[in-house]
């Protein structure tokens, strides 16, 4: 009878304990086909991220391939960049030397024109010296040679230095022949036109004679 109440007592405390926490029978733990299921849907997802890592590095590789390229193209164009700049300047500088080459070759021209004419000029002026006053003038450095057209020959001449913007009669062979007309008009008066003068009248006059001379003998 007691081991009758003990078990009937010990049966109702489980079934008071159990009313006391309902929670302890609805537990569902569980199953093994859940937990694989998550697993490959977690696996799925790790394969779906590194399948994207790698997606990703392999765009980021053929960003770099582009890059590399991109930055070949770049040294390309500026090495292109220096030569085209260094032929541009190569270019103005041989313009630059064949317009400098046509203005000497111009000045040039124009150089030896104006000693054409120079030279044209002093001929003509000479010409017109000797015409007009009977004296052949050569110049040499600061030195004047005249010569008159009535003179016997070539050693005929008178020699003036020019100094200083004086002009002073050199002595020679035939200066020291003239030696009356020197004192009376460089002497005397300080005339070189005087001198050229007298000297022309004497020449011509002795030629004259002479032609009347030759003349008259014959």
């Amino acid at each position: 009878m007691a081991s009758y109440n003990e078990t009937n007592i010990q049966t109702k405390c489980k079934t008071f304990e159990l009313k006391r926490r309902p929670s302890l029978r609805s537990v569902n733990y569980p199953t093994s086909e859940f937990i694989t299921g998550v697993a490959q849907q977690k696996v799925q997802e790790l394969q779906m991220e590194a399948d994207n890592n790698r997606e990703t590095v392999k765009q980021m590789a053929g960003m770099q391939s582009k890059l590399l390229h991109y930055g070949e193209v770049l040294k390309e164009n500026e090495t292109l960049n220096k030569q085209v700049t260094s032929k541009i300047k190569s270019l103005e500088l041989q313009g630059k030397r064949l317009q400098l080459n046509n203005k000497i070759k111009s000045l040039e021209l124009q150089g030896k024109r104006l000693r054409e004419v120079y030279k044209a000029a002093s001929q003509e002026f000479r010409e017109t010296v000797y015409l007009l006053f009977g004296y052949k003038v050569d110049r040499t450095n600061c030195m004047y040679k005249l010569a008159s057209m009535y003179a016997d020959g070539p050693d005929e001449n008178l020699l003036f230095q020019s100094t200083e913007g004086q002009l002073n009669l050199i002595e020679t062979d035939y200066s020291k022949v003239l030696k009356p007309l020197l004192d009376l008009h460089l002497g005397r008066h300080h005339s070189i036109p005087m001198l050229l003068s007298a000297l022309t009248q004497e020449l011509f006059q002795r030629q004259t004679m002479s032609m009347t001379n030759s003349t008259l003998s014959v």
